[in-house]
């Protein structure tokens, strides 16, 4: 079928065309309006260790950056992302979606925890409870280890997203869905009809043919 067919289909149809046409537009613009779009906050925690001389003083943690507290962040964020933590903050929220992880574009131990959901509010107060929940477990991982308190590894909240980073992936794809279904289903209905138009008109020239006098005379 050439280009030129198509556009002669389609002209020949344009009353269920522009129709269709117009009912995919709503469609589509209600399925984005109507979508709820998701809202991302993050929250970076920066891990650190006591520094203390042959003396017992404390020295500046900040200068020891690189002495192996990132495996604590490790430990930790796979601590937050198994099957059980999960299912504890997505209970009530099906489609919550949250992450915890290493920053590794930097040789410092900062962790990243991210929060996806439609209600800004509970992605906030999960994005706290998850830095609080992070907290209690680093200090039981090291109690149980039996780790002295003056050598513990302490969290430092770094930044905390102000406002949340929307996200309009979700309604978008239900816009293109929608849209994309309603003008398939118009197609398909134009086609079927142009068929059974053409079918008609064959039958229709053949029974000419047939009342024809050169016919009658076969």
């Amino acid at each position: 079928m050439t280009l030129t067919s198509i556009w002669a289909v389609i002209s020949r149809w344009r009353w269920v065309v522009i129709p269709g046409i117009l009912l995919a537009l709503a469609g589509g613009a209600a399925a984005f309006w109507y979508t709820p779009y998701t809202q991302t906050v993050e929250a970076r925690y920066l891990f650190l260790s006591p520094v203390v001389d042959t003396k017992g003083v404390a020295g500046n943690p900040f200068l020891q950056l690189g002495n192996g507290v990132a495996q604590a962040v490790d430990i930790l964020a796979v601590s937050l992302t198994d099957g059980e933590t999960e299912r504890k903050y997505t209970r009530d929220a099906a489609t919550l979606e949250y992450g915890a992880t290493r920053d590794r574009s930097i040789t410092a131990p900062l962790m990243v925890i991210t929060v996806t959901y439609t209600d800004p509010e509970v992605a906030y107060d999960t994005l706290d409870s998850l830095g609080d929940d992070m907290t209690r477990r680093l200090v039981a991982l090291q109690q149980d280890a039996g780790a002295p308190r003056a050598q513990w590894v302490t969290i430092t909240p770094i930044s905390r997203d102000p406002e949340p980073e929307l996200g309009f992936e979700d309604p978008i794809r239900n816009g293109v869905i929608v849209f994309g279904g309603v003008m398939l289903s118009v197609l398909a209905i134009v086609a079927l009809a142009d068929r059974r138009r053409s079918t008609r008109e064959g039958w229709e020239s053949m029974a000419r043919r047939d009342r024809s006098p050169r016919g009658q005379s076969r």
